[in-house]
């Protein structure tokens, strides 16, 4: 699925040096029995295998999206897709894409957004050439209203079903994998470390992007293709408790300064960090 490759990154930033080793990320795909983020990617990956039409058209690409949401959906028939409203294509609209509410669980660590929007036109004129672009493209593949109007309708109900999924999935680490790490970070991953009732829960990341009016909170207007955002809103938190090894982590490293804490001295964190 992705193979990312990055060079050693270098930042010096008011006298604060921060150096990497070379990053090499690789993310595959593994389709199989109860894979079902492995199966949906991998049926993603294979939408346009070949043999492929002389001529594209919307109507084709139509056809392989619902034949994916039909596959997707016998082969998780348990999980439900995400709520997504229906899409409406305004004037010169040429997407109108909702991501679904997320609803995430990653061993304690808990990802929250609401539904986010993404809407976009192409306006055609003199000088807009992104806009005269997209459109003749549109039109060279017989994008009717009525054709763009299903291709979001199928796109959306694919984001529904992947977001279903990842909110009903749980994370699980192999047994012993707390065993592995470093006893600085044995020690931070213990649930009761700052506080002994489990199920405590600190907010790391709290985004808002929005407006107090109707506009959109994000525009971008680039040689006509206009794309705008409805508001964004997402929170990350840490919730503590036994296997929550990622809350763990969080909960106690945002809360190890705290006034009064028994790790509020500099000497009593280096102590619990194995320093």
């Amino acid at each position: 699925m992705l193979d990312l490759a990055v060079a050693p990154v270098h930042l010096d930033l008011l006298g604060l040096d921060v150096d990497t080793t070379p990053i090499h990320l690789t993310i595959n795909a593994n389709a199989g029995e109860g894979l079902v983020l492995g199966n949906v990617l991998t049926s993603l990956t294979d939408l346009f295998n070949p043999p492929l039409p002389d001529a594209l058209d919307i109507a084709f690409i139509n056809g392989r999206l619902e034949q994916l949401i039909s596959d997707l959906t016998a082969q998780i028939p348990g999980i439900p897709a995400a709520d997504s409203p229906i899409p409406v294509l305004g004037d010169d609209g040429v997407l109108a894409l909702t991501v679904p509410a997320i609803n995430l669980d990653l061993l304690g660590l808990l990802l929250k957004t609401d539904p986010i929007t993404v809407n976009a036109t192409a306006t055609e004129g003199d000088g807009l050439l992104l806009g005269n672009v997209l459109n003749t493209a549109l039109n060279t593949l017989g994008a009717t209203p009525e054709e763009l109007t299903r291709l979001n309708t199928d796109l959306n109900a694919v984001l529904a079903k992947v977001v279903g999924v990842l909110n009903a999935s749980t994370l699980t680490l192999p047994a012993g994998v707390l065993d592995t790490l470093s006893p600085a970070l044995q020690q931070l991953a213990v649930g009761n470390l700052i506080t002994a009732a489990p199920g405590a829960t600190a907010t790391v990341l709290d985004l808002a992007i929005a407006t107090p009016d109707d506009s959109a909170p994000v525009s971008v207007n680039l040689l006509g293709v206009l794309v705008t955002t409805s508001d964004v809103k997402a929170t990350l938190s840490a919730r503590t408790g036994d296997g929550q090894i990622l809350g763990n982590l969080l909960y106690n490293v945002s809360n190890l300064l705290n006034s009064g804490s028994s790790a509020g001295s500099l000497l009593s964190l280096l102590s619990l960090l194995g320093l």
